[in-house]
């Protein structure tokens, strides 16, 4: 990989540079005046590696580099922090607004394309934590600290915006580290288990599989929701071993079903961007299909279109791989992003979901039954199976059934529970009849 040498751009990564030039600025500070003090780092950079390669990567990010050294030369300077890091001190500015103008006009410039190779194009976007001196700190470690964090709270929205620091944050950064010691303290203790939400078929009432669903169960605050530990485990690294354990668990338990004689039944295991971008994911699951006695077509994957788009063109290649195990995949929340259409047609999956908020009082809502039912008939034409989730009411489910829509999952017909209630409940001896006979003595209690 051939080194980006930032004194192209007249940058400088050296610490004492960076303190020299903040103290002398410091110095002209009026008492009323303020300076900014920014965190930058380019968005989804690692994307542009898997895509184009390091050569190219290189060349776009001295591009972006210069670009952006441009323009911050007119307000302050620029320095090259490590990685696609980078400082950015201002001189002082009158308020609030006008450092945040500074911001949106970092922003703005990445808003046009970078040429690349063969008349191509592509975006570059930029997240921005914005620290004030003094107003959030009297040193520059300090400021760089809390500009970070603002930074990172911009990343971890979807990047492309700023944000200026508040302390409000540290509450959240010392919950965040509290959060991640307890979560790692869980994977060691086996504290985490995984529920099973059966699956459908809206037409014949058979059961055809469940989805594998992850639930931390805390001995002393209870049950923390999954969108507050399965980011953090994804920006940890967690997600990996937790992978590996839900993997391993959902298998464990289809192998026993299917001992005791349930056939034509799909394990339905969600794999996560971290995941999809293992490069040995292809082995460690073929191993875990081994190590439990399981056929490839009994475990379907499934993606959401924003892990995907994440990876850029390089998932194609990936779900290619993943296609040659025999496992099933299953485009997941789909029709929530916006390139779910574009891979469809490279033929790498059997399923489609439906995002449950357009199923959702979908009998009151014309615009969303007229997008139902075009994703029903376009998938069917496309020779893939259709699942609605989060199907609530016996009029969704009768809407649902009307136009054909394959298998449904939700609480209408059952929440996500544990394996033994599972076995225990009435669909597992077909009582899917008289659900539409409302029989409300069949639906599991939320």
């Amino acid at each position: 990989m051939t080194k980006i040498k930032p004194a192209a751009t007249h940058l400088s990564s050296q610490t004492n540079n960076l303190k020299t030039f903040f103290q002398s600025v410091s110095r002209e500070h009026d008492g009323e005046s303020l300076i900014g003090v920014f965190c930058l780092v380019f968005d989804r950079f690692q994307r542009v590696n898997a895509n184009f390669g390091h050569e190219v990567a290189n060349h776009l990010f001295a591009q972006a580099t210069e670009r952006l050294n441009e323009l911050v030369s007119c307000y302050g300077r620029l320095f090259h922090l490590n990685s696609f890091e980078f400082c950015i001190v201002l001189n002082p500015l009158p308020n609030k607004q006008a450092i945040a103008d500074v911001a949106q006009a970092i922003l703005q410039i990445f808003s046009q394309t970078f040429p690349l190779a063969n008349d191509q194009e592509t975006f570059i976007n930029a997240s921005i934590g914005m620290a004030v001196y003094a107003r959030d700190g009297f040193d520059l470690d300090t400021l760089l600290k809390n500009a970070h964090i603002a930074m990172l709270r911009v990343s971890q929205q979807g990047g492309n915006q700023s944000l200026f620091y508040s302390m409000a944050f540290n509450v959240g950064q010392s919950n965040f580290t509290s959060l991640e010691t307890e979560l790692r303290k869980a994977i060691a203790r086996n504290q985490l288990e995984v529920i099973y939400q059966p699956k459908i078929n809206i037409q014949t009432g058979q059961l055809t599989g469940a989805e594998a669903l992850l639930r931390w169960f805390h001995p002393d605050h209870g049950l923390i929701s999954p969108k507050q530990f399965i980011p953090l485990a994804e920006e940890t690294g967690l997600i990996i071993p937790i992978g590996d354990l839900v993997f391993h668990k959902a298998c464990r338990q289809l192998r026993q079903w299917k001992a005791a004689g349930l056939q034509d039944f799909t394990m339905s295991i969600n794999l996560s961007a971290r995941q999809f971008t293992q490069l040995d994911l292809h082995q460690r699951l073929s191993q875990i299909l081994i190590d439990h006695q399981l056929q490839p077509q009994d475990v379907e994957l499934e993606l959401t279109e924003s892990t995907l788009v994440s990876q850029g063109d390089a998932s194609i290649r990936r779900l290619k791989a993943l296609k040659t195990l025999g496992v099933q995949i299953s485009l997941d929340d789909f029709g929530t992003g916006y390139s779910g259409l574009s891979y469809l047609q490279h033929a790498c999956f059997d399923t489609v979901k439906i995002d449950r908020s357009f199923i959702r009082q979908v009998q009151n809502n014309p615009a969303n039954a007229i997008i139902i039912k075009a994703i029903i008939g376009m998938a069917h034409k496309l020779n893939l199976k259709v699942i609605a989730e989060g199907v609530e009411s016996q009029e969704e489910l009768e809407f649902l059934r009307q136009f054909n829509c394959d298998e449904i999952q939700g609480f209408v017909f059952s929440r996500p529970i544990q394996a033994a209630e599972f076995e225990r409940s009435p669909f597992m001896v077909n009582a899917f009849e008289r659900l539409f006979q409302n029989d409300k003595s069949l639906i599991l209690a939320a």
